[in-house]
């Protein structure tokens, strides 16, 4: 009997986080302006706050899910915005038309988020996010987000949230200049490009709110962009960009599989060793740098990674990289010890709690960098023999396909 309830008991624990997996609350906020129709104002501000609401809903639902992938979702968007509780920040009548801006909690059902829950993904405790400052924000290129600051004056005869409406208009310019300035890829910033810098006005009206406060007369906000997601700057830019010609048009084959030796009674053939995803070191690279789409060549110029070789599903999800950095000292051995090391001078991270999950898991395939090219620096060099090592995990376990690759940078670089 004892036997029976213990394995009931782990059963029940194994089951439970499925049964009841719980709803994800979205706080968003949104603004609309409708047309006056006549002089019924009145009208105009019921319509408003109606698409506002139903805006709301739809954000935070693309936070999980792409709106034209939610089974029937004019139903789902509909009945939810229409039962939505939210609170008006700001109204105005503007001339002829009505603005207004809400903000929300939006409950978003277990059963369009129940494949997100292991997706927030650490680096571990030896790595660190690499950020980018800059005066105006920061660019977490390890987490996968941009953040900008920005600034209104409450003048005389002013309120309070038209303040902050100017601060929020700061934050959003602040917001455009710094993802113009990122790299897209070794040839390129997204500002340089006309079609990816139009798209980029649009994208950063969607940026969040993520903190208000006030000193004085001042009233600051910060808002933030994901780089990631259905509705992230890669995504954004992925249908705009134009990969580079390879200058090396030959393909890096897996290295053919050898047939297992036939078993005997005694013995059972060793497994092949798996990796759970691709470390590329480049601490000793000083000018190595980030971008949204990175790419890795050997020494021969054969790609080794790139946009071209990643699961789309997967570039939304992670991107096709995080960028950590690591302290020099650090000795790859200690920090993967189920991990097999190619011999390097020097290499990453992981320590041994397997609490959370990790981009590149807990037995990565660890690469030394040698150098960059392109005139940004974000393509990355390895060793023809290290390519090939590289071709051969991804074969077995999808670890470039699926994008769980971590690139370490020497350290910080300012931006702009």
């Amino acid at each position: 009997m004892k036997k029976i309830t213990v394995l009931t008991v782990l059963l029940v624990l194994g089951i439970l986080p499925f049964c009841f997996a719980q709803e994800r609350v979205v706080a968003v906020t949104s603004e609309k302006e409708i047309d006056i129709q006549g002089d019924d104002v009145a009208s105009a501000r019921t319509v408003a706050l109606a698409a506002a609401a139903r805006d709301a809903v739809e954000k935070a639902y693309g936070t999980y899910v792409k709106i034209e992938e939610l089974p029937d979702a004019r139903t789902v968007i509909a009945q939810t915005a229409a039962s939505l509780q939210y609170k008006i920040l700001a109204e105005q009548q503007r001339g002829k038309k009505y603005w207004v801006k809400i903000q929300a909690s939006v409950a978003i059902p277990a059963q369009y988020v129940l494949d997100q829950t292991n997706e927030r993904e650490e680096l571990g405790e030896a790595m660190e996010n690499f950020v980018q400052k800059y005066p105006q924000g920061e660019v977490n290129w390890g987490e996968g987000f941009v953040l900008a600051y920005g600034k209104g004056v409450i003048a005389s005869g002013q309120s309070e949230e038209e303040a902050a409406r100017a601060a929020e208009v700061d934050a959003k310019a602040h917001l455009l200049e710094i993802i113009h300035d990122l790299p897209v890829d070794d040839r390129t910033k997204a500002g340089q490009d006309q079609r990816m810098s139009f798209a980029l006005e649009g994208f950063v009206q969607g940026a969040e709110v993520v903190t208000r406060s006030r000193s004085g007369a001042t009233v600051n906000i910060t808002m933030q962009a994901s780089l990631r997601g259905v509705k992230g700057l890669s995504m954004t830019l992925y249908g705009l960009y134009t990969p580079p010609i390879p200058e090396v048009t030959e393909v890096i084959k897996p290295t053919p599989k050898k047939q297992p030796p036939k078993q005997t009674a005694s013995k059972e053939p060793p497994k092949p060793k798996e990796f759970s995803g691709i470390v590329i070191d480049a601490r000793a690279v000083p000018n190595a740098a980030p971008a949204v789409f990175p790419r890795v060549e050997d020494t021969q110029k054969r790609e080794v990674y790139g946009v071209q070789k990643v699961n789309q599903e997967d570039l939304q999800k992670r991107g096709m990289a995080s960028y950590a950095v690591v302290a020099r000292e650090v000795k790859i051995s200690k920090l993967y010890p189920n991990a097999i090391i190619i011999p390097v001078s020097y290499s990453p991270d992981a320590p041994q709690t397997q609490e959370k999950p990790r981009r590149q898991g807990y037995t990565p395939l660890t690469i030394k960098a040698s150098t960059t090219h392109g005139q940004l620096n974000s393509t990355l060099t390895i060793s023809d023999e290290d390519a090939q090592k590289i071709v051969d995990a991804d074969d077995e376990t999808g670890a470039l396909k699926h994008c769980r690759v971590v690139i370490v940078v020497p350290g910080e670089k300012p931006g702009m």
